[in-house]
């Protein structure tokens, strides 16, 4: 029977160790646990819902993804174009550094893939190539390209009408591509805005296309369903989307002015609608070829730490690319949320840390009636309309009499945010002079400015990959925070994770070796105070080797031997102005740096290209550099598909805008085994409205090189980078 199980966040840490044996800076992750039926998990969750909610929402931030309409004094939603959410993160980590394998999968011989962490187990990216077709993603389509000769001509061209697409994957004669659902009653979303006419919640899109006649790729299945996208992994031809999803229980409100009086009341709604809230309004909900809206997962199947865990949902599925339809049913969910995936081809590991998230509420117009009495939020609980968002404070009045209080009478609440109005001509009514809010009890449950930051723990939760199956194995958690999925690595059955923490001396990094011993991911050794004052920039694991760069004003390149896992040790340490934000080893010594350059300050100066010899572990030294460009940057910094490196030539192509130089496009770098860094020459597709295009991935086909850009696809010659051929997406 498939444990169902899957991935936690506790937003807060102090879960005690469940085994005798003592461990160092490590806490044991609570038992998860399943629920006998949907009463069992509404009360789990409304029980945290009540514990974290206040007059300004869940957790009194923001979500990114949501529209917060402004409320007018009648009642009615008035929605602008401020109220569209900001543009949710990619499913893609940002991050720079590389794990232990191989980072360029071949598709075939001579033929490059998707720069992934670990050698066999592919990523989503934007582009997919089997040697013969080229497969992108742009402009809510998806876009066949026959790259067999010099000329690459588009072969088909199929529309994706029903959401945004950003990535895919590749095996056989499927593809699957992952994007983002469109919100209901709104124009496409294009790269450059997102307008939106209603609030939305983020939801993920998923279209099984059939490519085995590439020139006429048909969709056989789709999938539409709650959150948003985390990551993607492929082995052989079982998919995982991991999808995270915010629990909105209900259309809670926030003050609108109205001092103390108007928190209490706007407190006292929150907790009487998320009292009322049915189960099936937690539960993420799942659309298969556009069928009847369906839970995504049953209640019995998802489960939860026995502490606190933060609000929301995250849940994986597995996928079978060669089926004819696809199929929720082996989805498996926990409480929590995700924040790093990285994977093996048979295992699967999730972290998340205690970031807060919130829900904000809708503005609750300011109603001059006074508060019959205060209301106690801890031992009164007032009886609301939970529907009406204008109900006055006449409308609530506690259940309880007041209970006399020693504690001060006058409490310092927080200010509530500046709300503008919604039109011109709408204003916020000021709470009258003549209107008597009474000295009440303190109202514990409003949010107070923590006098310090709470220490930042990050979870990990290892999962064996069976087939089709995911099953739980085992947790623990580690101080810090890991930059993205390649600061963790797994060797002889060890996880290696490097995070930055920070207490009250400052900042620090450390590299931990965890060992998953009866159910627990227990610390068998780490290595610690790497770059005080500092974070990782950047992280490489190589077998017994790990390679991390920290920076605040310069760039420590430590090297750290693992080969004894209980007691890791820093071995060398070379500081250089500036910061590599992606390593990529380029021959047994030589380790390839893309970053930025920067001066005694700190102040970046533009990308540019190191190469490390790292023969000496004790003593690594930087052999040469190469700028890209004053001022310029690099999507390799942040998302590691966008490099390649072909060792058959010595060549890395790195996507490259440099605006003091006018140069968009890629350049293509040659590493010399004498140590020496050389540009062989820069690659710009055809000129659009008097600029060009950036370019986005680059393959290696044969002795060709092919650069995809948002417009087209432009094929040059490999050795002398002249242009054989290009064709446009348009028209």
């Amino acid at each position: 029977m498939i444990i169902r199980l899957l991935l936690i966040l506790t937003l807060v840490a102090g879960c005690a160790s469940a085994g005798p044996e003592p461990v160092t800076d490590i806490e044991l992750a609570s038992a998860l646990r399943t629920f006998d039926d949907c009463p069992a998990l509404s009360e789990r969750v409304r029980e945290h819902a009540l514990d974290h909610v206040g007059p300004y929402g869940l957790g009194g931030e923001g979500m990114p993804g949501i529209a917060v309409p402004d409320v007018a004094e009648d009642g009615a939603v008035r929605l602008g174009a401020e109220a569209a959410p900001a543009a949710p993160a990619t499913s893609a980590e940002a991050g720079t550094s590389a794990g232990a394998a191989a980072a360029d999968a071949e598709a075939g011989a001579g033929v490059s893939g998707t720069n992934v962490q670990e050698e066999g187990v592919d990523e989503g990216d934007l582009a997919k190539t089997d040697g013969d077709w080229l497969y992108t993603v742009t402009d809510s389509a998806l876009r066949v390209v026959d790259v067999r000769g010099d000329q690459p001509e588009v072969a088909a061209t199929l529309p994706l009408d029903e959401g945004l697409a950003r990535d895919m994957l590749l095996t056989g004669d499927r593809l699957l591509v992952i994007g983002d659902a469109l919100p209901p009653s709104s124009t496409k979303p294009t790269p450059e805005s997102q307008q939106l006419t209603v609030p939305w919640v983020q939801r993920t899109q998923i279209w099984l296309i059939d490519i085995g006649t590439p020139a006429d790729a048909e969709v056989l299945s789709t999938m539409t369903l709650d959150g948003a996208t985390v990551s993607t992994r492929l082995t052989d031809q079982i998919a995982r989307v991991v999808v995270s999803t915010g629990i909105v229980p209900l259309d809670l409100v926030t003050p609108q002015g109205g001092g103390l009086g108007g928190e209490q009341r706007a407190l006292a709604i929150n907790r009487e609608r998320i009292r009322n809230a049915d189960v099936t309004e937690w539960l993420p909900r799942v659309e298969v070829d556009g069928g009847t809206s369906e839970p995504l997962v049953d209640c019995g199947a998802v489960s939860a730490p026995s502490d606190f865990a933060r609000l929301g949902m995250v849940s994986v599925l597995s996928l079978d690319m060669q089926a004819t339809m696809l199929s929720p049913e082996r989805t498996q969910a926990v409480l929590g949320a995700a924040d790093t995936l990285y994977a093996t081809d048979d295992r699967l590991y999730v972290t998340t840390s205690p970031w807060p998230m919130g829900f904000p509420g809708v503005p609750l117009p300011v109603d001059p009636v006074p508060l019959p009495r205060p209301i106690d939020p801890l031992a009164a609980e007032p009886t609301v309309d939970a529907g009406a968002a204008d109900a006055t404070t006449s409308d609530i009045a506690p259940s309880a009499p007041e209970v006399a209080s020693d504690e001060p009478d006058e409490v310092a609440p927080p200010a509530p945010p500046e709300i503008a109005p919604s039109e011109p001509g709408d204003t916020v009514r000021p709470v009258p002079p003549d209107v008597d809010v009474p000295p009440s009890e303190p109202v514990d449950d409003l949010p107070v400015p923590p006098t310090a930051p709470p220490e930042l723990r990050t979870q990990v939760h290892r999962f064996d990959l069976e087939g089709p199956d995911v099953t739980y194995v085992a947790s623990g958690s580690v101080p810090g925070h890991p930059l993205n999925q390649w600061a963790l690595s797994e060797h002889d059955g060890d996880l290696r994770i490097a995070t930055t923490e920070a207490d009250n001396t400052g900042s620090h990094s450390a590299v931990r070796v965890l060992r998953e011993r009866d159910g627990e991911l227990r610390e068998i050794g780490h290595v610690g105070d790497l770059g005080r004052g500092e974070r990782i920039y950047a992280v490489r694991y190589v077998g017994d080797i790990g390679f991390v760069v920290t920076f605040r004003q310069v760039d420590p390149l430590y090297t750290i031997d693992l080969s004894d896992p209980t007691a890791p040790r820093v071995l060398g340490e070379l500081k250089i102005p500036g910061y590599s934000a992606y390593l990529h080893p380029v021959g047994e010594e030589l380790l390839l740096g893309i970053g930025q350059d920067a001066d005694a300050d700190g102040r970046t100066l533009g990308a540019q290209a190191s190469l490390f010899d790292v023969s000496d572990l004790t003593s690594p030294r930087r052999l040469d550099t190469l700028s890209l460009g004053a001022g310029s940057m690099t999507p390799v910094e942040f998302d590691h598909r966008a490099f390649l490196y072909w060792p058959d030539e010595g060549v890395a192509v790195v996507p490259v805008e440099s605006w003091s130089k006018g140069e968009v496009g890629a350049a293509v770098l040659e590493i010399a085994s004498d140590g020496e860094i050389s540009r062989r020459g820069f690659i710009e597709h055809e000129v659009r409205d008097g600029s060009a295009p950036p370019v986005q991935r680059a393959f290696v086909i044969g002795d060709r090189l092919l650069t995809v850009s948002p417009f087209g696809v432009l094929s040059s010659d490999l050795d002398t980078l002249d242009p054989l051929g290009e064709v446009s997406f348009s028209g």
